[in-house]
């Protein structure tokens, strides 16, 4: 898969690609300081991912994250950080990010969480799992929903797969219904709970008691054995 990587330090940007390349499915097709630089990179390679440093001088971490998005609507943009502060989390949510990954970590797990963001799995660190909660705390503080009894039965199954890190696709398998049914209540579930993203809505999940912390650390998914190691986890 090819990536992009954006990091404001070159030596920090070229080490990454480095310990990318050793794995045979990445390729790394350009290292940038910028979102700004990177366009060019989106628009000829159209990558997979695209790596985004959590500590940007040239805009802020939302406006980077969503101009990303808009460029390269397919590539999974991934938040990297190399400290454990929960706000680039809460804005990285907020923005759409499809994961936000801890550098502190052994380099095949983080190869392991790079392919399961590409594969449009939502994840982040469990070590910021309480930065999820106190993020939708804050948010039925100002006047959201504080309880899921809004939502139809379908929807709370729904929600529940998506708190495990289904796609769209997933749990229509899942639940015998099409792709575009889920997505009219997946925008039905964040009309319901002001929620913007299904990021907030699986940190919603979380907080309510919908899914227990058991059942949102511990996935059923392959990397229910890898990323319990790591401190990785579907969101």
């Amino acid at each position: 898969m090819k990536v992009v990587i954006i990091h404001p330090n070159t030596a920090s940007a070229h080490g990454l690609a480095l310990l990318l390349e050793k794995y045979g499915d990445f390729e790394v097709v350009a290292e940038v300081s910028g979102p700004e630089e990177a366009m060019p990179a989106l628009s000829l390679h159209e990558p997979s991912l695209v790596l985004l440093n959590s500590h940007l001088s040239e805009l802020p971490l939302e406006d980077s994250i969503s101009q990303l998005k808009e460029s390269s609507p397919k590539a999974a943009v991934v938040v990297v950080t190399e400290t454990e502060d929960w706000q680039p989390l809460e804005l990285s949510i907020r923005a759409g990010a499809s994961a936000f990954v801890s550098m502190n970590t052994a380099p095949e797990e983080l190869a392991l969480c790079l392919r399961l963001a590409a594969d449009g799995h939502v994840l982040v660190s469990t070590s910021l799992v309480s930065s999820l909660s106190d993020l939708v705390e804050g948010e039925t503080e100002t006047g959201q929903s504080e309880t899921g009894d809004d939502l139809s039965r379908r929807e709370l199954e729904i929600l529940e797969h998506v708190a495990r890190g289904a796609t769209n696709l997933e749990i229509g398998e899942a639940l015998i219904i099409t792709e575009n049914t889920v997505k009219v209540h997946m925008r039905n579930i964040l009309g319901k709970l002001q929620l913007r993203n299904r990021q907030q809505a699986a940190a919603y999940a979380l907080k309510s008691g919908i899914v227990s912390d058991f059942d949102f650390l511990g996935q059923n998914h392959v990397e229910r054995e890898d990323t319990g190691r790591n401190g990785y986890v579907n969101a």
